[in-house]
């Protein structure tokens, strides 16, 4: 666990809490998600990983194959978002907050990965933060 805490600090250039965790279990939170899936070989030319080497709209005309999508379409070997969201949740207990059932506001998407200099290998980004009152409010009038 102390391993895991020392990991997130250092990642993320922040200092591990001295109660162990990030946020104290009297804070409502909010968290985003962003879930980048890698993308197919047939995404590449030539179905080849690589920088350079995803196909564009250009490359599509050329070859008369429809350009790879932007945004995760869906498949049926691939997680849905709950269940990625989830994880998320469980994994992050104990290490930025108390509990999971302090997340009172909870976004996550999934896209393709854009990230050519990795070869589009998938990531994912954690945005986090605590929500006063006054947030709250403005955010429901939103709704």
């Amino acid at each position: 666990m102390e391993d895991q805490q020392q990991s997130l600090a250092t990642t993320t250039l922040l200092p591990t809490p001295p109660n162990g965790v990030f946020f104290s279990k009297e804070e409502s939170l909010e968290m985003k998600l962003v879930f980048r899936m890698k993308r197919p070989r047939s995404h590449f030319i030539g179905s080849k990983p690589g920088l350079g080497r995803l196909k564009t709209a250009s490359t599509a005309r050329k070859t008369k194959t429809p350009p790879p999508p932007k945004y995760f379409l869906g498949s049926k070997r691939v997680a849905d978002v709950d269940n990625l969201a989830k994880f998320v949740l469980d994994s992050l207990n104990e290490v930025l907050y108390i509990d999971d059932c302090q997340i009172a506001s909870l976004t996550a998407i999934k896209v393709y990965d854009d990230d050519e200099e990795r070869e589009c290998e998938g990531s994912t980004t954690v945005w986090i933060r605590g929500m006063d009152d006054e947030y709250i409010e403005k955010q429901l009038l939103l709704l």
